[in-house]
């Protein structure tokens, strides 16, 4: 896992593989997440809901044990969540009006298809 992590620090989703690593939630957790389920002074993750595909269109749940739960977050995650939301803010800056999430889609299965090959 440390040599995929260190092969794809320069990736987009990076923060999402670094989560998907160390904070043991599920792919349809962590792509339910929002900033404001961060807390900074924890450090952790309030994992509120999932989502997921259903006949091709994006469906928001609760978590497959059907409770929210906190997810404590290691000093080096947290860094890499902070980067990762640097560089979202700089894009929303550059983007101005025309602003969308930049390189990813509403989509659960962005993610996945982010790593495979053609």
């Amino acid at each position: 896992m440390r040599r995929f992590l260190d092969l794809m620090s320069d990736h987009r989703l990076f923060a999402f593989y670094r989560l998907t690593a160390y904070s043991g939630a599920r792919r349809g957790e962590l792509l339910n997440l929002r900033w404001p389920d961060v807390d900074w002074k924890a450090p952790a993750l309030r994992i509120r809901g999932s989502v997921g595909l259903v006949d091709g269109a994006r469906v928001e749940g609760t978590t497959k044990g059907g409770r929210e739960r906190v997810v404590s977050l290691d000093a080096g995650t947290v860094d890499v969540l902070r980067a990762h939301r640097r560089r979202q803010l700089e894009d929303l800056r550059l983007a101005g009006d025309s602003w969308s999430i930049p390189g990813t889609s509403s989509r659960p299965g962005s993610a996945s298809r982010s790593t495979q090959t053609p």
